[in-house]
């Protein structure tokens, strides 16, 4: 390079550094009127207008240098964070590869890139990124909770608390990795260690209105809502537009349109430039839910459509991915050839019962109701299953699952069943049933099946209109991607009846009870007996006061299962038939006013 050329050039980058950005661009301009092909101009070109949030500006730039030095790993790792700043995650994610690819020991590129890789949802691959980090650089406590959320997302629970507790040991007054270790600690429902996690949190940070959120649901978990929501009220006296705690408090407490949190919310409802869509979402959803108790129907769904027209901005979901998922699990778990296999590997435990329908449909109560049965215990919604999957077989699960599970050997698909069973008798040692209540095994129930060839399986069924509306007017915690838009509701629906239509003949009619949602209310205890009778357990009286049962309970149900039985949901959907035209047409159904 000319000695004046490079002079010029630093002249600019300590303008640069001290924050001139005006007299350093005024110096690469000259310096790139010299030479248009000067690379270190262009790259420092690229980083002034990056920083001076010009990403458009500074994507030609970084392309321009790119391209005179296509080997230059900062050339794609700056280029990368402009891409991320102009949400082109797809594109960044290969940029930050080609950074590993060209140097594999760039930490801050690893990290960027399990970053990415995680908000595009492939969080079996970010996993890969993040463990990377750590081996290169394992004192980053940063990197071990990016690592440790990124396992909880994946359920890998013990994992996750593995990753949080060595985050610790490097850093442990850090409040962030205390509290991803709470909230990980309370999935696991091991009260002792949930209890020993917020007296640390508590003696860390008194007055952190996350910490008294999650104790807010901790309790109402355990039953216990008026501890409830003074944990609740604490945290948003902590921070009022803490809308998350707003929505919880709401739905665990009655509350009037004249309520002060409530004005509070209409105040603020109509503003667009939410700082996260979430924001917005929680803001409507808790406005739907108020209005519609007050019978105020027709608005109260206006901001159900808002709450979930601003969630669904923030998750990949598609009609088209989903059924694709759904025929892969049919043709390989259905396939007589795999089912054929199910006598070498086939657990012959009946501990499991796997309760499944859609989210909505009664499956909450009818788990309450078994679990209060003497020697029945209430698994909730088991990911254990899929985790262990995902802990033997790694990212190639993401790509196809279906296929790569139907590849394993005999031995090893026996594992994991053994696995399985083994779990339930760790945390239900003396229960001859424990209840796995994930809606969404519905997909696989043929390799559920082969897996636990006594188990039972109990399908909980709902009007499909009652069960939609009850699903878009839910915020879930986490998944339940589909919810979130009436057409592709409508259509997630009938591929669920569709699967289940395949199951039925395809499982032995043993195997598989189906009980209706307004049965079960309408006739309660001849229904249970029939339950009952199903699970071969013998009759309890416990189960028709299953509001009684003080198990910990951690779903959108959290309030309702802990009610006597009501049947004021039923038709529920006609309260806003005006507004369900879209749903109707992707359901199939006539008409309805």
């Amino acid at each position: 390079m000319d000695p004046s050329l490079r002079a010029l050039i630093s002249r600019a980058v300590q303008h640069q550094q001290r924050g001139e950005h005006a007299q350093a661009e005024q110096l690469y301009l000259q310096a790139l009127g010299i030479d248009p092909k000067q690379i270190d101009a262009l790259q420092f070109m690229g980083m002034l207008t990056y920083q001076t949030e010009r990403p458009e500006l500074a994507e030609s730039y970084f392309l321009k240098a790119l391209s005179l030095a296509p080997q230059r790993p900062d050339f794609h790792f700056n280029y990368a964070k402009a891409l991320i700043d102009l949400g082109r995650l797809e594109e960044a994610a290969q940029e930050l590869q080609s950074t590993v690819d060209i140097a594999p020991d760039t930490t801050d590129a690893w990290q960027a890139l399990g970053a990415v890789l995680h908000s595009l949802q492939h969080d079996m691959h970010a996993v890969v990124c993040f463990q990377r980090t750590v081996a290169l650089e394992p004192g980053r406590s940063d990197a071990w909770l990016a690592l440790g959320e990124c396992l909880q997302g994946l359920n890998l629970t013990p994992e996750a608390i593995a990753a949080f507790r060595h985050g610790l040991s490097i850093s442990p007054s850090e409040p962030r990795l205390h509290l991803a270790l709470l909230i990980s600690l309370m999935e696991l429902r091991v009260d002792a260690e949930v209890e020993a996690a917020l007296a640390r949190l508590t003696a860390l940070t008194p007055d952190m209105p996350e910490l008294h959120y999650n104790r807010g649901v901790w309790l109402a978990n355990k039953g216990d809502f008026p501890a409830a929501r003074s944990a609740l009220q604490r945290a948003i006296a902590l921070a009022p537009d803490y809308y998350q705690a707003i929505l919880y408090y709401a739905y665990i407490t009655p509350l009037p349109p004249d309520d002060p949190l409530v004005r509070r919310l209409l105040g603020v409802a109509s503003q667009h430039d939410w700082r996260e869509p979430s924001q917005g979402a929680n803001v409507h959803f808790t406005l739907g839910y108020v209005l519609d108790k007050d019978k105020q129907y027709d608005l109260a769904f206006r901001h159900h459509l808002e709450a979930n027209r601003l969630q669904r901005q923030s998750h990949h979901y598609s009609t088209a991915s989903q059924k694709s998922l759904q025929d892969s699990m049919q043709a390989v778990f259905g396939d007589p050839g795999f089912l054929g296999r199910a006598s070498k590997f086939g657990n012959p435990s009946s501990k499991p019962i796997f309760i499944v329908g859609m989210p909505r449909s009664g499956t909450s109560l009818l788990e309450q109701i078994l679990s209060s049965h003497p020697a029945v215990h209430g698994g909730g919604e088991m990911t254990f299953l899929q985790a262990e999957f995902r802990r033997r077989i790694g990212p190639a699960l993401q790509n196809d699952f279906a296929g790569t599970i139907s590849g394993l050997p005999d031995a090893e698909l026996a594992g994991i069943a053994a696995s399985l069973v083994e779990h339930l008798d760790r945390i239900a040692p003396g229960a001859a049933r424990v209840t796995d209540k994930l809606p969404a095994n519905f997909m696989m129930l043929g390799l559920l099946h082969a897996l636990f060839p006594n188990a039972r399986i109990i399908h909980c069924r709902r009007d499909p209109l009652d069960t939609c509306v009850s699903c878009f007017t839910t915020s879930f915690r986490q998944g339940q991607k589909f919810t979130n838009d009436l057409t592709e509701l409508g259509e997630y629906y009938r591929l669920y009846m569709e699967a289940m239509d395949y199951w039925r003949g395809v499982l032995p009619a043993a195997n598989l009870y189906e009980v209706t949602y307004e049965t079960l209310v309408g006739d309660m205890e001849s229904e249970v007996r029939k339950l009952l009778d199903f699970c071969g357990l013998e009759w309890d009286a416990a189960c028709l006061h299953f509001e009684e049962n003080p198990r910990a309970v951690s779903t959108a149900s959290v309030y309702q299962v802990r009610q006597p039985v009501y049947n004021s949901a039923i038709g529920r959907w006609r309260r806003y038939a005006t507004h369900l035209r879209p749903l109707q047409e992707a359901l199939g159904l006539p008409h309805l006013i």
